[in-house]
């Protein structure tokens, strides 16, 4: 496995706690002020280290396909607030349209392909309540090594961060070819 890819500061539980707090509080905070839905964009990256080469350039492909979906679907998107920090990369969309349709557009980019499986992208209504793919009878997300269902893998524990890595380097690997 290529460390270069993987490299950055572990973070603490702490650290993921704070950083949860101050999501909620700019999600809170676009909502109140353009009283639209919102997009909330992360990576899914296993381990401690949430930031590195890998995160930055799965972010940069999920900005684009996400601004390149909105655009195509003549969405207008009142706002996007971009957050670093040692807990990842995050980015917020405030788009004017139905939280409804967010969330396909969401849930295409996330189902796309390898790539679009390491994007996590939440959508939260205008009274901050998040839509999820159950409401939509839209699929669950499979887990990146198995057939199963993504959410009981990552609750169990059931493939080693090590493992999870690997299959992170490939998808990121043949995305840069």
């Amino acid at each position: 496995m290529s460390h270069a890819l993987f490299e950055g500061i572990s973070i603490t539980l702490e650290e993921v706690l704070t950083n949860r707090e101050a999501r909620a509080a700019l999600q809170r905070e676009l909502l109140a002020q353009y009283k639209s839905p919102i997009i909330s964009f992360t990576i899914n990256m296993p381990g401690s280290v949430k930031l590195n080469n890998a995160s930055r350039l799965l972010y940069k492909l999920g900005i684009e396909r996400l601004k390149n979906a909105l655009e195509s679907a003549d969405i207008v998107v009142h706002d996007i607030r971009h957050v670093e920090r040692f807990t990842g990369l995050e980015a917020f969309f405030s788009a004017a349209t139905d939280a409804r349709a967010l969330k396909k557009i969401a849930c295409t980019i996330e189902d796309q392909d390898a790539v679009g499986r390491l994007f996590d992208m939440d959508v939260l209504d205008v009274d901050g309540v998040p839509i999820s793919r159950s409401a939509l009878n839209l699929p669950k997300r499979k887990c990146l090594l198995c057939a199963r269902d993504a959410v009981i893998c990552a609750r169990s524990r059931q493939h080693a961060p090590a493992e999870l890595l690997s299959k992170i380097e490939e998808i990121v690997v043949e995305a840069q070819k």
